[in-house]
């Protein structure tokens, strides 16, 4: 379970849609991901998911080396 879904829905926003809104095709990936067979879902999910993690610290850092 995501630790970030209780915020979701103390918020009441709807962030699938909000991705949608910036990149559908992603989000048509994800829901199409949902129906392959479960090896195939789980690599594509975790190479997704390490993408926008590394992507995301490489982004943290540059930040905190502008600011310092």
């Amino acid at each position: 379970m995501s630790k970030l879904l209780p915020v979701m829905k103390e918020f009441g926003k709807d962030y699938l849609q909000e991705i949608a809104n910036e990149q559908p095709d992603l989000v048509d990936l994800l829901i199409l991901t949902v129906h392959l067979p479960s090896h195939k879902k789980k690599f594509i999910l975790k190479q997704l998911n390490d993408d926008i993690q590394e992507i995301f610290s490489d982004t943290i850092m540059y930040y905190i080396f502008i600011a310092s």
